[in-house]
């Protein structure tokens, strides 16, 4: 679990006594100990889905201050199962007081995600999305449905709960890099409360891809208050090295490169070799 109030957070605490914890209509109780976070907001509770028949279904959690004696209950009532419900094993949840009485209310987030149009563009691999607000953030969300998800060209369209975040400053979004042509050019993502009825956007144009662009798989993203051009189109370059003619100049070694123009600049980009033999003396190479 994790435990936020209004002075702070607990960090990431595991629950484990040494028992057989989490069996069916089962109390279990924990200690651990932090910094005074003044009166709690939300607790995020979630399990590492290891081990058969991982799913748990979560009645509540009881929060008490040691110091004051002061109780916060944390109502879930819900699966954190990867088969069951929304299949999601992290929840977050808001304090309630003892009669029931929602403090922060939950609020629905439509995610929607457009994949970019060229060639090789769409992934397989896992895609994880974290919203952050003002009110901290979403925690990790898989985003996935029953449908082939970010194939070329699409626009896919996911909702999850959270504790509302608040305007929304940022996202992180990116993919496990499982599969073949794991590699994804994301265009941009959109995220609506539907609560309050607020959409945000955050252009990308860039790709996730261990072989592309800079390389990585994951990316931050600032909000804009409007849509703008996620994909500028793109200009093919043809790249032509020519090794020295000394004895030794070749190299074995990884290449790269990174061309700046006035518009900007193309971010690393590795040599990839067509063969072993690339970069030897007095060879010309072309990528």
């Amino acid at each position: 679990i994790q435990v936020y109030g209004k002075s702070g957070n607990s960090g990431e605490v595991k629950l484990s006594s040494g028992k057989n914890n989490f069996e069916r209509a089962q109390t279990d109780v924990f200690g651990f100990e932090s910094e005074d976070l003044g009166d709690l907001i939300k607790l995020r509770v979630w399990h590492d889905n290891s081990g058969f028949s991982a799913g748990w279904m979560l009645d509540k959690i009881i929060v008490t201050n040691l110091k004051t004696n002061s109780k916060t209950f944390f109502l879930c009532g819900r699966w954190l199962d990867s088969g069951e419900d929304d299949k999601q094993t992290t929840r977050e949840l808001p304090a309630q007081s003892e009669d029931g009485t929602t403090l922060i209310p939950l609020v629905k987030y439509e995610v929607t995600v457009l994949t970019g149009t060229l060639k090789g563009a769409g992934t397989d691999a896992e895609v994880f999305i974290v919203l952050h607000g003002p009110n901290g953030d979403s925690g990790r969300h898989i985003l996935d449905t029953p449908g082939n998800n970010f194939e070329r060209g699409q626009t896919d369209v996911f909702s999850f709960e959270c504790v509302d975040l608040g305007p929304l400053s940022k996202i992180r979004i990116g993919h496990n890099g499982a599969g073949f042509g794991a590699g994804w050019l994301l265009d941009r993502v959109i995220v609506k409360s539907e609560t309050l009825g607020k959409e945000y956007f955050f252009m990308c144009g860039r790709w996730l891809d261990k072989g592309q662009d800079d390389g990585k798989i994951e990316r931050e993203l600032v909000a804009e208050a409007q849509s703008g051009a996620g994909i500028s189109p793109l200009v093919g370059y043809k790249v032509e090295v020519m090794t020295a003619d000394r004895r030794g100049a070749g190299t074995d070694a990884n290449v790269f490169i990174q061309v700046y123009g006035k518009s900007g600049n193309s971010g690393e980009v590795k040599l990839s070799r067509a063969s072993k033999y690339a970069f030897q003396r007095a060879q010309t190479d072309v990528f």
